[in-house]
């Protein structure tokens, strides 16, 4: 009969496997975890994004809004660049002082709105923006990276700086938004451009390139500014 045990050499061989199986197994369970945790930022920054999109969107579409045409408030697009617009409309049945008159709802009150990328947090991230009429400043999304908007004027013509913002019949609006945190040590460099219709011959649309480890979201709107038409 043999009453022979393992021996020491066969031991660690053992303890090694052992090690090796459970670290394997934890690196596959942390990498599980991060990969929810960055599906899940980037699934809160998407629907962020997308009532973001939908505010500017409205609001863009109410730009020159003014139901009583005989006695015209002076609704339109104050403001219209690359990286900043500024709208005016009526809005006198909500029951607000829109116009810091004292005044609530009176006839032709105008609301102006502007969009734009601020770091309101003092976090060195810029955030979009939405400012009211008495600079007010709302956060409507943190951490987004580029906002631009690109105009096609009443002549057809296509631009990201309208000479005069009157001009403006369609905005194309293309938020860049990045993930609260980082994706760890998975650091890539990926590029991102906002779209130009085929047939485009202006300047080249920007390229905005990271090398980093946060997970971004781009999103385009094209907005028809109706009561300009």
């Amino acid at each position: 009969m043999d009453n022979r045990g393992f021996t020491l050499i066969e031991l660690m061989i053992s303890a090694t496997l052992g090690i090796v199986l459970v670290s394997g197994a934890y690196m596959v369970y942390n990498s599980q975890i991060q990969s929810n945790v960055v599906h899940e930022e980037l699934t809160a920054t998407q629907q962020g994004l997308r009532a973001a999109m939908y505010m500017i969107s409205k609001e863009l579409r109410k730009a020159g809004y003014d139901p009583d045409p005989n006695n015209a408030a002076g609704a339109t697009i104050l403001v219209a660049r690359d990286d900043r617009v500024r709208v005016s409309f009526v809005e006198n049945e909500d029951g607000l002082n829109n116009d810091s008159d004292a005044q609530t709802d009176e006839d032709d009150e105008l609301r102006m709105v502007t969009y734009e990328l601020k770091d309101v947090n003092s976090d060195g991230n810029t955030d979009l923006v939405r400012t009211d009429d008495v600079a007010t400043d709302v956060m409507l999304a943190a951490n987004v990276d580029q906002l631009e908007f690109f105009y096609t004027l009443n002549n057809g013509t296509l631009t990201v700086n309208p000479a005069d913002p009157d001009d403006v019949r369609m905005v194309q609006v293309t938020l860049l938004g990045r993930t609260g945190r980082s994706g760890g040590s998975d650091s890539r460099t990926v590029s991102y451009s906002p779209p130009r219709p085929a047939g485009w011959t202006g300047p080249a649309a920007p390229v905005w390139t990271y090398t980093d480890a946060f997970r971004r979201v781009q999103l385009t709107n094209t907005v028809l500014v109706r009561n300009l038409m």
